[in-house]
Parts: C-alpha cells; sequence; structure tokens
C-alpha cells in the first residue's frame, strides 16, 4: 500500500473574472489559502512574470516571509505538442500573492498635496 502523499492537488478550483471581462484567472484553493503561480499571479495584477519574480525575490530575501510556508509544488499537466505533460510548478499562498500586490503599489511622492482640506484662520 502506497501511503505517501498524492502530489495531485484535492482542493477546489474556482475562476476570477474581472468586471471587465478582461481577465480571467484560474485560482486553486487548497487547505484554507489561495495558491496561484507565477504567470497567473503577474496576469492577477497585470503585470510581467519577472516583475512578479523580482519582487518574490524580494520579500523572502528580506525575510518578509518564509519560503517553507508560502510556497508548494502542484502537479499540473500541461499539452505540450501531442502529449500531456505533467509538471512541479511552484504555487504561492495568499500571503504572498498579497505581498507582490504591496509591493507593486506605487508609492505617494513626497510632493503630492496631501488631500485633506486647509483652513484658514
Amino acid at each position: 500500500m502506497n501511503k505517501e502523499p498524492s502530489t495531485v492537488p484535492c482542493g477546489e478550483i474556482i475562476l476570477y473574472h474581472s468586471e471587465d471581462g478582461q481577465t480571467c484567472i484560474l485560482c486553486r484553493l487548497f487547505q484554507n489559502s489561495l495558491w496561484l503561480n507565477q504567470s497567473l499571479i503577474a496576469e492577477l495584477f497585470q503585470v510581467a512574470i519577472p516583475t512578479v519574480n523580482e519582487h518574490l525575490k524580494g520579500i523572502y530575501g528580506d525575510g518578509e516571509l518564509s519560503q517553507e510556508a508560502t510556497i508548494r509544488k502542484f502537479r499540473i499537466v500541461r499539452q505540450e505538442g501531442t502529449r500531456a505533460v505533467a509538471r512541479e510548478i511552484e504555487h504561492y499562498n495568499l500571503e504572498a500573492i498579497l505581498a507582490v500586490g504591496y509591493g507593486l503599489i506605487p508609492e505617494k511622492p513626497a510632493s503630492q498635496p496631501s488631500s485633506m482640506p486647509v483652513t484658514k484662520p
């Protein structure tokens, strides 16, 4: 009897559609978290994959998040030509996805005026 854990994900899969219909992302829900690969994170935030990769390197390099706690490999079957090929693809949990998104938010320039109204005495 094989007691080795299955590499086939047994979580729920949902599709995310943006309001304008331009973005459709396959989301994997597993062990109480959302998991996306770098390609899907890039699509979600509408940036290039190398941008996501750069942000993830910074997040892990700075010790902001632990790779062991936020990365999981899922076996994905893809069609390559005429054959189906299974590959182990790294997916990042919601905490890592949010950290990337937070890093992509442009900081407000110091010279930009505050939106608070100024009253004179």
